[in-house]
């Protein structure tokens, strides 16, 4: 069970008590009179909700509005953007898009007028001098070898405030999580909204932490930053902190979500209402808080949940969130907590007064300003901590008994996660990879990829690579094989990523260069007899690869890699992959595929009569047309996802029909049983073929979420 820790979208899933507060200023954004525009600042501190009742009030705004005055909702995310000279011109763009496309002829003037603005400021860039044009500027610009005069520039600001002014509806821009900007770029967002602040009809939303951003405005402009946003932000308006009741039951529901799932979990009310208001309750702020720690809760308890006290584990597990110096001093001081003959001799003929003060020692040398909090904890966890300095008792048999962590037998299995995963792995790893059949080989990695392991099997195997006897190789390749077609995770590192699909092509090649030529193509030969739906999809790569080295398709004779198999071995492969490929077409839809590009590659390249019949064939169903469209489809990531399609599709179909594919499939709703993944792919291609994209030439993905969202409400509303 996985918590999600991310901004509601409905007033209908608001826990905490802010519906009502998000309706009263949805409703007055939305009777503002906005001639001048303004900017309303949305203040609350990280993990206080700050999305979720953006989302509400603009959810309000909706729901309140009337078709033909309805706002345009505009979400300007500056965090896409990789330097001032771009903010400027994207911020128009942005808002120029809003109105293209429309049918609206008053709207598509406006999306003109904006434009031709934005392309007057063109390479000029400065948000700071540009601001200057909302007053008096003395200057010219260099726009595209032109030269336009301040005047120039100005007349054509003053056409756009006035087409601005004649139009209804209101503009609403948010612009949320400011505060996780850079300080500089916490300047520019500034500079960007006091430049543009005077347009009629304007609303900014702006989402932030106050005392952040004010801080970095003081940093980087030398001026308080609390009173440079009191000259922009109009209507500043804090969000009202969310009521105890609404964090505890919104934490309690959880914890109950966690204790049906992991039965046999050790819980006791009374001494649950001791600790969690002695310790939890004190350290629990947010929302955020609350999915922070009932997450790690859901990974420990899979793991240890039978054998701990749940309340202890729930208290350990706040303090290693929330007090990581404690919580390490607690894992490596186990004698002083429940005891030990350290522990005996050390306070041998002590008075209480004097263990008091020795404890309280070793505790500042954690953190002197916090000892006696510190103290106060572990006398609450550790009833033998308490007993050496107080009158107090307790018995260390019913400690035992409810499996809390003051007892010497139980304390070492709170920290089990950490201690033995490594070990446990270890055996696990080396029976997989020496002793097991291909049978059990394949559920064990079948078992993993459930649990998100496999890119850590791949690594471990990739170190043990050159060790692995030459006996158990055809095994572990047959099983990593089988297993490929749903394979998940993916490695990462600062820079790049790669997908276990990938690794798992890796460790085959890898593991068959140490096989002669004669076994390798005996392997191989049996693997593409064996082939079924998800294995033909590693083959096709491996076969492409095998193909690349040398020099054949894309290669066109330039040859590329290592040379796994000879041409001899190769051609045979290919004749193999042409007798199975009709096979493995009847045993479900290619298109449907994880690496549904690769087989299709490989099988038009083999068969490409065989290939066109069988595409016109699945064609049939719009929903194909869709797939295979999205095969085309160029994922680009940088400062965020950005999508492109290239022209392969058009040679078997074209963009008239994919568009009107996709209007039926939208319309029946056969689109939503795409994944996440595909069906972005999908909606981008929307957006590209109406050239809605953006300075890096391909769509961003978070205007794909917003069409999305909109395709939805707009099939909502008809229904």
């Amino acid at each position: 069970m996985y918590f999600e820790d991310s901004p509601i979208k409905k007033q209908e899933e608001d826990l905490l008590g802010r519906k009502g507060f998000a309706k009263k200023l949805g409703a007055s954004l939305l009777n503002a009179q906005a001639k001048d525009g303004y900017c309303v600042g949305l203040f609350g501190p990280w993990g206080s909700g700050k999305s979720s009742v953006v989302n509400m009030i603009i959810e309000e705004i909706k729901i309140l509005s009337e078709e033909e005055e309805k706002p345009i909702i505009i979400y300007f995310n500056p965090w896409n953007f990789s330097s001032k000279d771009q903010l400027l011109r994207q911020y128009f763009i942005t808002l120029a898009n809003q109105f293209s496309g429309k049918k609206d002829k008053a709207k598509l003037i406006i999306g003109n007028e904006i434009r031709k603005y934005s392309d007057m400021l063109g390479d000029f860039g400065d948000i700071g001098k540009i601001a200057k044009f909302s007053g008096r500027f003395i200057g010219k610009v260099l726009n595209k070898n032109n030269i336009l005069s301040t005047e120039d520039i100005s007349k054509q600001r003053e056409s756009l405030i006035n087409t601005l002014s004649e139009q209804k509806q209101k503009i609403i821009i948010v612009i949320d999580d400011i505060d996780r900007l850079s300080n500089e770029e916490i300047k520019l967002i500034f500079q960007l909204v006091t430049s543009v602040a005077k347009f009629p009809n304007i609303i900014y939303l702006l989402s932030f932490d106050k005392e952040i951003v004010a801080r970095a405005l003081t940093e980087v402009q030398n001026y308080d930053g609390e009173k440079y946003l009191e000259k922009i932000i109009q209507v500043p308006v804090e969000i009202p902190n969310v009521s105890n009741d609404f964090l505890w039951k919104a934490l309690f529901d959880k914890l109950d979500s966690l204790l049906k799932e992991y039965e046999g979990i050790t819980f006791e009310q009374d001494y649950w209402s001791l600790i969690f208001s002695e310790v939890i309750s004190r350290y629990i702020y947010n929302i955020r808080d609350v999915i922070r720690l009932t997450n790690a809760l859901n990974i420990k308890c899979d793991l240890i949940g039978s054998e701990i006290n749940f309340a202890d584990l729930i208290t350990l597990t706040t303090i290693e969130i929330k007090l990581p110096k404690l919580y390490l001093w607690i894992r490596a001081n186990k004698g002083k907590l429940v005891g030990g003959e350290d522990e005996y001799f050390r306070f041998y003929n002590q008075t209480k007064d004097k263990i008091e003060e020795m404890q309280l020692m070793d505790l500042k040398k954690i953190d002197s300003n916090y000892a006696k909090e510190f103290d106060r904890i572990l006398k609450v966890l550790f009833p033998h901590y308490n007993s050496k300095t107080s009158n107090s008792f307790y018995d260390e048999k019913l400690l035992r008994r409810m499996k809390r962590i003051g007892n010497q037998d139980i304390f070492d299995r709170y920290f089990r996660l950490e201690l033995n995963a490594d070990k446990l792995q270890k055996v696990e790893f080396e029976n997989a990879v020496n002793g097991m059949d291909e049978e059990d080989l394949y559920k064990f990695l079948t078992k993993i990829n459930a649990n998100n392991s496999m890119i850590s099997f791949l690594q471990d195997l990739a170190a043990v690579n050159d060790e692995v006897k030459i006996e158990r190789i055809p095994i572990i390749i047959k099983a990593l094989v089988k297993v490929s077609g749903n394979a998940v995770g993916v490695q990462t590192n600062a820079m790049f990523s790669m997908s276990s699909f990938s690794l798992i092509e890796y460790r085959i090649t890898d593991l068959m260069k140490r096989l002669s030529e004669n076994e390798r193509c005996q392997l191989l030969l049996e693997l593409l007899d064996d082939a079924d739906y998800e294995s033909i999809q590693i083959l096709s790569y491996m076969l492409n690869s095998f193909e690349l080295s040398h020099g054949r398709l894309a290669a066109k004779g330039q040859t590329n890699g290592d040379k796994i198999v000879t041409i001899e071995t190769l051609l045979i492969c290919e004749d193999k992959f042409k007798i199975i490929i009709p096979r493995i077409m009847q045993e479900g839809n290619i298109l449907d595929m994880n690496q549904a590009g690769f087989v299709s590659y490989m099988f038009e390249c083999f068969e490409p009569e065989l290939y066109e019949e069988y595409l016109y064939e699945l064609f049939e169903n719009d929903l194909n047309k869709v797939k295979y469209l999205i095969l085309s489809a160029e994922r680009w990531t940088g400062a965020g996802i950005n999508w492109k399609y290239n022209d392969e599709y058009k040679k078997y179909i074209t963009e008239v029909a994919v568009l009107n594919a996709m209007k039926n499939c939208i319309d029946n709703d056969t689109i939503w049983s795409l994944d996440e993944e595909r069906l972005h792919r999908a909606i981008a291609f929307l957006l590209w073929s109406n050239k809605e994209t953006e300075w890096t030439g391909g769509v961003d993905d978070k205007q794909v979420i917003q069409k999305i969202d909109k395709i939805k409400e707009e099939h909502t509303r008809i229904m």
